[in-house]
């Protein structure tokens, strides 16, 4: 009798944990498949959205190159699937761009983007989330949402016009949120031979195309002065810090919104320690400008202040010592550089009943560097919303077909020119 009890309870407890591992196990189950649910998203295949959920999910800030490396493995596995076969080339700095084109092509037009992003690899804001016809995520619109519309283009053109699949090579870099400095020689080869560059940066909020980015040039003004002890014999130093506030206010000033330049003295560094007479300073600045004629009247200020030093030392009889330096730059793209291409774009709209804008940016991309060869380029071509750059970038998904079918019959007039 005893022997049978001790079965049956032996055999509650069996039932008991075989019945846990088994919630245990299906919970798991449900949970992992839960996380590779790809979401419902009115006006896109679920196809795309998969793929942008998957590049949205994998951080690929500019300085994380492993997570740059998973995208553009992703890219290469979906546009192999429509028959485009990548090219990988090495820039500097350890940059790479990919490329991709049919077997036999003879391209005549760029499909450009890039796969880099602002978010660091431990922002929280790190996963597409959707409400309604919102897409949420970190670049869900700069660029991936442009991004995965170049692999649905490429798929709508090899179902209804495989021909000019053929005309298309699609250049994507890894750099480009941190002014392309490695593989801008790159890009400029990849479409040295084409007619067109279309880039696939969002459009703006209201839809509107880019026809115009300010041209960018970064500067850093050092200040030199003489550290004192600042209780001690504070009359022996010569401030540079303070000098280099007194210079801050007066770059500042040079902003003119109308003409140009813009100009944002937006990084001032100095000194060691509160009381030490700071001996050096460095200010970093941003200069957007229209064209050459803004931007030699703002360097023609910024020398001047660059040499006058306002904190004289009188016992010493001496100043500062500053100097200047040029960082970076990106030559402007002009209206001239779009205007063939947004007339076609207002055609293609016009044919579709869609009321196509365009606008002229104080931000740049990769179409600055392309502008000077004389590729004819327009801009905001991916799909939009707002908060670029910020933790709450989101897409319109209710904007991405009428997108798509405006991309699709601008390159139907471009190709058949």
């Amino acid at each position: 009798m005893h022997r049978i009890k001790k079965w049956h309870i032996q055999l509650k407890w069996s039932l008991c944990v075989a019945l846990v591992l088994g919630l245990f196990l299906v919970g798991g189950i449900r949970t992992e498949a839960e996380e590779q649910t790809t979401p419902s998203v009115n006006g896109m295949d679920a196809r795309w959205v998969d793929v942008l959920q998957k590049l949205v999910n994998e951080n690929s800030s500019t300085d994380n190159p492993a997570g740059v490396e998973k995208n553009r493995e992703l890219l290469i596995q979906e546009f192999d699937k429509l028959g485009f076969k990548p090219t990988l080339t090495e820039g500097t700095q350890g940059r790479k761009v990919v490329s991709f084109q049919k077997e036999g092509a003879k391209p005549e037009l760029a499909l450009l983007g890039h796969l880099d992003t602002v978010f660091p690899k431990d922002s929280s804001f790190n996963q597409l989330t959707v409400d309604g016809d919102r897409l949420s995520g970190p670049g869900v619109i700069d660029m991936k949402g442009g991004i995965v519309m170049m692999l649905n283009i490429v798929d709508e053109l090899n179902r209804t016009h495989p021909e000019l699949a053929e005309k298309i090579r699609v250049i994507i870099n890894d750099d480009e949120e941190t002014g392309s400095v490695g593989t801008n020689a790159v890009l400029k080869d990849l479409t040295k031979d084409l007619k067109y560059g279309l880039v696939f940066e969002p459009g703006l909020p209201d839809g509107s195309l880019v026809t115009a980015h300010m041209g960018v040039r970064w500067l850093q003004l050092d200040v030199h002065g003489k550290a004192s002890h600042a209780g001690l014999e504070p009359q022996n130093g010569i401030d540079a810090c303070t000098e280099a506030a007194y210079k801050t206010t007066k770059l500042a000033r040079i902003t003119n919104y109308k003409k140009g330049p813009f100009v944002n003295p937006g990084v001032i560094q100095g000194g060691t320690k509160p009381n030490v007479v700071c001996e050096n300073a460095t200010i970093k600045m941003d200069i957007r400008f229209f064209g050459e004629k803004d931007l030699q009247r703002g360097m023609k200020r910024i020398q001047k202040i660059t040499k006058h030093s306002t904190i004289y030392n009188q016992s010493l009889k001496q100043g500062t010592q500053s100097e200047l330096k040029q960082l970076a730059e990106l030559p402007p793209m002009t209206e001239s550089s779009t205007a063939d291409l947004f007339k076609l774009a207002q055609e293609a709209g016009g044919e579709l009943g869609q009321s196509v804008t365009g606008t002229p940016v104080g931000y740049g991309s990769d179409a600055n560097h392309l502008a000077p060869s004389g590729l004819k380029l327009l801009v905001g071509l991916g799909p939009y919303g707002g908060g670029m750059h910020t933790d709450h970038e989101y897409m319109e998904a209710a904007n991405y077909e009428k997108r798509l079918k405006l991309n699709l019959a601008l390159l139907k007039k471009a190709l058949n020119k």
